[in-house]
């Protein structure tokens, strides 16, 4: 019976400690190009926002799919969410027509002076006020006088300039009320391949929540993909880094190809040639 009674006792406690542990960070997603060809071999690394440190690296399959973990504790917020120095809200995000960025804060009432905003590139780079800054992903904390500091929001600026912030001071929320602490971190994910543009984005992780995406790559030449697995005779196709798309279509005869038809497609127009037997160009279709 005390047997059965430690067993009991030493599920209850893993059971306890499975609760509390938090969850890993799942990153998941699916690499095309062209008219959504799977792209095989590509390099993922989820890195630290700055670049400086790597977290998690993976290669896209045959599918152009890829799955990456970070531990937990891997990428946690340097302070919880339940802190009474904290940004509560960031918006317009992002910034697309006007550069106004409005941000609410919670602090306790000791602190009667506002806060100083202190803007930091993606490298952490503190910038200067004054400084006008170009399109892209900056970080943004507030500095009390009494020297506390909120843990760094991101935002993204759409067009060069220099944003008017607006603070706003809410109600600090105490500590361990409302909803449970989801530990959050803000990742670099970069898309290597050497035929293709990188890719290069910043994300936000939530603890126990995977988080899926889907990235198309420009080619930076031109490529030629067979398709014979496709329906309605498509040979094969040629993207361009011009975001142009060359479409043959035809007809596989012992070891050769007979191409019947090419289509071209860039934007929103589309052209074509009909070929002979001999591969000839018989007639154009515009």
């Amino acid at each position: 019976m005390r047997t059965v009674s430690g067993l009991c006792l030493l599920a209850l406690s893993w059971l306890s400690l499975s609760v509390l542990l938090p969850a890993d960070y799942q990153i998941t997603g699916t690499i095309i190009y062209g008219p959504s060809f799977p792209l095989e071999g590509a390099q993922v690394y989820a890195l630290e926002p700055t670049g400086a440190e790597t977290l998690a690296t993976g290669v896209t399959d045959a599918s152009g799919s890829f799955a990456l973990t970070l531990p937990a504790g891997t990428a946690v917020d340097p302070q919880p969410s339940t802190s009474v120095y904290r940004i509560t809200a960031l918006y317009p995000q992002p910034m697309l027509k006007e550069l106004r960025l409005q941000v609410h804060y919670t602090a306790p009432s000791s602190e009667r002076v506002p806060p100083v905003p202190e803007i930091f590139d993606i490298t952490g780079r503190q910038i200067p006020p004054e400084a006008p800054r170009t399109a892209g992903v900056y970080f943004l904390r507030l500095r009390f006088a009494s020297g506390h500091y909120t843990p760094p929001r991101s935002f993204v600026q759409t067009t060069r300039g220099i944003p008017s912030i607006t603070l706003w001071r809410s109600p600090p929320i105490p500590i361990g009320a409302g909803q449970q602490h989801v530990p959050t971190r803000e990742i670099r994910l970069r898309i290597v391949h050497p035929h293709f543009a990188s890719s290069d984005t910043v994300y936000s992780l939530h603890s126990g929540t995977p988080l899926h995406i889907e990235t198309a790559l420009t080619p930076i030449a031109a490529l030629l993909t067979p398709t014979l697995t496709q329906p309605r005779h498509l040979l094969f196709t040629i993207t361009a880094p011009s975001a142009l798309e060359a479409y043959y279509f035809g007809m596989q005869q012992n070891d050769s190809l007979l191409l019947t038809h090419l289509l071209l497609q860039q934007g929103m127009q589309l052209q074509g040639v009909v070929f002979n037997e001999s591969h000839h160009p018989i007639q154009w279709i515009g």
